[in-house]
């Protein structure tokens, strides 16, 4: 991490019992919508019954373990159905790495296995008690979450073990991901069963190790606030850096930047497409589009990072467009007037004395959406009027008007 971070300190569709995945009956009692929620593009619930975990190639092919079905479905970025592999066993974590071999693990027995291109799978590692989790770095290292183990197995592809990671640190890790960005790992810690225990007790927290195993920092706490969770499955990273946290009881999906510092959240608890029950994982592909499964409606979710908010800059897009206070503020020598759009429109900004004349005009043209708030991005007005001629001391009020909305505040001029 950048700066110091905080360091350690339903029912459902059919009966499934699970170490890890918990579900229990109340499931999303908490769930809370969002204001930034426009952003879902599309549903898939062909040949899915209970989706956990999922992964995305570099060729934009999505794979799915399900629960219920005890297979991986195959889907296309547009969602169209592929096929359907099952490699044996109960898997849960499904990875592929930067060559596309694709690791599953089998639960029922705690092994990893490959699966080949005609589906047969080849046993590369037995050691796992139950593997949850599990991403390639860029050098094709496979990091895999054992929660009963409360460890993470760094090995290679032919199922070597290279190092343990999070030892006698992580009490209950389950999601994990590759921060390309910040070469580092994330372990997302999902904060137990609650019998017997209190909200201190529960470490509902994501954790960041150096690919040499050192711990970082931590960021999150046990929660319904803002960057607080409940209880954590599914964890991602895209490529600025921005992390991306399920909480499946609260069917958020929760956005940090790349220091820990809360962005965001969005979707809601619900059956409907575009909702979550249950959210399992989640994934981000090159288009910049984020993949959820939702375990107990049986669908993956698809949202648009950008409607969402988040654009390509790595920082949170306006929801409202809004006209901020202008600075300096009182001023003598010219000020700036800062606002923000929630859409391309096009921008014109007046001046009114006190008796609501119009005392100067400015045509900013069409302005994409995005903040104005900086000097040179904000519109400057330097006191003159219509005529260049200065305007007399006292109060003005300057509106912005768009298309579809006008705002006003005031502003004082010293001369």
């Amino acid at each position: 991490m950048k700066k110091k971070l905080t360091l350690p300190a339903r029912s459902c569709r059919f009966t499934f019992c699970l170490f890890l995945l918990v579900i229990v009956s109340g499931q999303g009692l908490f769930a809370q919508s969002s204001a930034n929620n426009n952003g879902h593009l599309f549903s898939i619930s062909d040949s899915l019954k209970s989706p956990l975990r999922l992964t995305i190639d570099k060729q934009g092919i999505v794979y799915v373990t399900d629960a219920f079905q005890k297979c991986i479905t195959k889907y296309d970025g547009s969602g169209n159905y592929l096929e359907t592999i099952y490699p044996g066993g109960s898997p849960v974590l499904v990875a592929v790495s930067n060559n596309n071999q694709l690791v599953v693990s089998d639960n029922n027995h705690g092994n990893l296995v490959t699966v080949n291109p005609n589906g047969k799978p080849n046993k590369i590692y037995s050691s796992c008690i139950y593997p949850s989790d599990a991403a390639f770095d860029g050098n094709n290292k496979l990091y895999v979450v054992d929660s009963k183990r409360k460890q993470v197995i760094v090995m290679d592809l032919s199922g070597n073990e290279i190092k343990i990671i999070g030892d006698g640190i992580l009490v209950y890790p389950t999601g994990i991901a590759y921060d390309k960005k910040n070469s580092r790992i994330l372990v997302a810690e999902h904060g137990g069963i609650t019998s017997g225990k209190t909200a201190n007790d529960l470490n509902t927290r994501v954790l960041a190790f150096d690919l040499q195993g050192n711990l970082l920092g931590t960021f999150g706490e046990f929660g319904y606030e803002d960057g607080q969770f409940t209880r954590i499955q599914g964890l991602a990273v895209d490529d600025w850096g921005r992390i991306y946290v399920v909480d499946n009881y609260q069917a958020t999906i929760s956005v940090f930047n790349e220091d820990g510092d809360f962005i965001t959240r969005f979707s809601e608890f619900g059956n409907k497409p575009g909702q979550l029950n249950s959210p399992m994982d989640i994934a981000i592909d090159s288009r910049n589009r984020i993949w959820i499964s939702s375990m107990n409606t049986g669908s993956l979710e698809v949202f648009s990072a950008r409607e969402i908010g988040l654009d390509g800059s790595g920082e949170i897009l306006p929801v409202n467009s809004e006209l901020l206070q202008n600075y300096p503020n009182p001023f003598r020598d010219g000020t700036w007037i800062p606002f923000i759009l929630a859409d391309d429109q096009e921008v014109t900004i007046n001046i009114y004395n006190v008796k609501g004349t119009l005392v100067r005009t400015f045509e900013a043209g069409l302005r994409i959406k995005g903040k104005y708030t900086e000097n040179g991005r904000a519109v400057f007005w330097d006191g003159n009027n219509a005529d260049g001629q200065a305007a007399g001391n006292g109060i003005y009020f300057y509106e912005l008007k768009l298309n579809n909305l006008r705002k006003v505040r005031r502003m004082v001029l010293l001369n």
